[in-house]
């Protein structure tokens, strides 16, 4: 009898060593990782110069942080650490969305029967020490007539380019 839970015990541990080191690869893998899947239809289309992820650096790790990311189909905010976000295509769905842009100005203007939130991006160059071909954005958040987030050019509100936070888009058709 001893000797059958010994046949058994060395195989058993075989596998559960490998299935260990399986959830460990399964795991890291994830740990650091800046991606984001998409689901669904598309809500908005921002310009091309404005596509990807900008984000306010000096405040990464603070209740300040902020990070717009632009998708060809919807706008991501997320704001705080560890970080809320806000997928508009969700947030505002069903509801009228005005885009205005041009070669150096992003706007989203979402419907007063939706919470008539405005959000404006421009360009900015030559601010807080970035090199001349490297661009920011300043940003301002407004409610109607109610000011949420004033436009600023400060080094610590200003988002600049974040070129190593991927996305993952899948589409799927709505059931």
């Amino acid at each position: 009898m001893f000797e059958q839970d010994e046949k058994f015990k060395k195989p058993m541990r075989l596998l559960l060593t490998i299935a260990l080191l399986c959830l460990l690869v399964a795991c890291s893998s994830r740990v650091g990782r800046k991606d984001v899947q998409i689901q669904g239809a598309q809500f908005v289309n921002p310009p091309a110069w404005i596509r990807g992820s900008w984000h306010n650096s000096k405040e990464s790790f603070t209740g300040a942080f902020t990070r717009f990311t632009f998708l060809e189909g919807d706008v991501i905010y997320t704001r705080g650490f560890p970080g809320t976000s806000e997928f508009f295509g969700k947030k505002f769905n069903g509801c009228e969305v005005q885009e205005r842009f041009d070669a150096e100005r992003y706007s989203l203007e979402i419907s007063p029967t939706c919470g008539g939130e405005i959000y404006e991006f421009k360009q900015l160059k030559g601010v807080c020490g970035l090199p001349a071909d490297r661009i920011a954005l300043g940003y301002t958040v407004r409610k109607g007539s109610e000011v949420i987030h004033p436009f600023s050019t400060s080094c610590q509100e200003i988002l600049t380019f974040d070129p190593e936070w991927r996305i993952r888009i899948t589409d799927q058709a709505d059931s």
